[in-house]
């Protein structure tokens, strides 16, 4: 099967020119004819201009500027009840009893079904913007990790080598999307702030401990930098389709994106592929390359859904691979307050592109299109996507290796500063 990334070989080498869109034609994958990823890759203007991603060096206010880091996260001046943070009235989590058997029992059913699942309204809308702007206060200068990895973590050079006789050629643990974020690391979150408040709370871990199903009670994961964190998603920053590295995250959704950042899952996946089941190890390594040429398509400055560009792939995928079913991708569509709890070793998500806004849309009727916008200074924390989690392990004394440390927060101790663009840290 041709790869995609053997048409990005056909890239021209001078500095900022776009590769040819007739080589996603040849490459065989958007093989629809006047499908609307087609007719988009066929007809866009080979100048368009590509929608590029905030500077890494900050993280913009569009209103105000960035906002100083503060010297000392340490406790806030207000005490938070859980009463404060979670609907209590929606959540009875603290009080046993019917209710709280019923609510926990629908949510573990569709934990172990899926692999995920939504508590709608969990947090009060004031616990929200409280959380919203302590992150948005501490996030002005946070590092931005800019990576390529697989859905199971790890950069897919490990796989790369002609030697290696571990997995087929085109299995997709040698596919590598690029994920990219601001990052707020546990460490830089006030000790009594909101969400450090959230997750030090014994009833909530209750709660979803009770949920999870685990072998082992849940407990808060006791690395310095990843227990809880927070993620800020600017113009053109996405996190690619990975699966849950602990037991349990819980992710609460504080800030949609003006555009973009859509939460996408496939169902508890990760058990089949890694059986080898042929038909889940397919649906992956399709779903992967729809993803990029999804992405290709949005630097040219258009958009178009995973479904479209499946179909365009292959005309009934489409619909067998996005919508419904038990290897199908389903959207969510998170309003801030919810909180997302999703499996370790289950099922795969990610967040789209966040979009600083429109480029320009294939015109259907007139089988043409305009000239994409330029975009010069794209995005700002009041058009992110924003949200904060809490990461649950069995094992009470695991914490990340240096190495982990060092690729997804730019450090590898809490007593590190954060590092500089381009930095290097000891």
């Amino acid at each position: 099967r041709t790869r995609i990334m053997s048409s990005l070989a056909t890239r021209a080498a001078s500095a900022g020119k776009l590769m040819s869109n007739q080589a996603w034609l040849r490459a065989g994958l958007v093989r629809r004819e006047g499908g609307s990823a087609w007719r988009a890759l066929r007809s866009s203007p080979s100048g368009a201009t590509r929608v590029v991603r905030c500077a890494t060096t900050s993280l913009r206010s569009l209103t105000s500027g960035a906002l100083a880091v503060p010297e000392d996260a340490g406790p806030s001046s207000r005490e938070w009840a859980l009463a404060d943070l979670v609907d209590l009235e929606k959540y009875p989590i603290v009080e046993k009893g019917a209710k709280f058997e019923t609510l926990a029992k629908a949510n573990k059913d569709a934990l172990a079904k899926d692999g995920f699942c939504v508590l709608r309204g969990f947090l009060r809308p004031e616990a929200v913007q409280a959380m919203l702007d302590e992150i948005t206060e501490v996030s002005a200068g946070c590092f931005v990790v800019e990576r390529s990895a697989n859905p199971w973590g790890e950069h897919p050079d490990k796989y790369a080598k002609a030697k290696s006789k571990t997995i087929a050629e085109d299995h997709p643990k040698r596919k590598g999307l690029d994920t990219s974020a601001g990052v707020v690391t546990y460490n830089e979150l006030r000790t009594a702030g909101p969400l450090r408040t959230l997750y030090a709370h014994d009833g909530v871990l209750e709660f979803l401990t009770h949920i999870a199903g685990t072998t082992a009670p849940l407990c808060r994961h006791a690395d310095e930098l990843a227990a809880c964190t927070a993620s800020v998603l600017d113009a053109g920053h996405a996190l690619e389709w990975a699966f849950v590295p602990t037991p349990l995250a819980a992710t609460v959704l504080l800030q949609a994106a003006a555009r973009g950042g859509g939460v996408e899952v496939l169902p508890r996946i990760f058990e089949k592929v890694e059986a080898g089941d042929p038909q889940a190890t397919e649906v992956i390594r399709t779903i992967l390359d729809a993803s990029e040429v999804q992405e290709e398509i949005r630097s040219l400055g258009m958009d178009f859904p995973l479904r479209e560009v499946l179909e365009d792939m292959d005309e009934d995928s489409g619909a067998i691979w996005f919508g419904s079913g038990p290897l199908a991708v389903q959207s969510l569509p998170l309003k801030p307050g919810d909180m997302l709890l999703a499996a370790g070793a289950s099922c795969m998500l990610r967040v789209t592109t966040v979009d600083p806004k429109a480029g320009f849309r294939f015109s259907q009727e007139l089988d043409r299109s305009t000239e994409a916008n330029s975009v010069d200074a794209p995005g700002g924390i009041d058009t992110a996507h924003i949200s904060g989690v809490l990461w649950f392990e069995t094992d009470p004394t695991r914490v990340l290796s240096l190495g982990e440390r060092k690729a997804r927060f730019g450090r590898k101790s809490a007593k590190a500063p954060r590092p500089l663009p381009d930095a290097e840290d000891d």
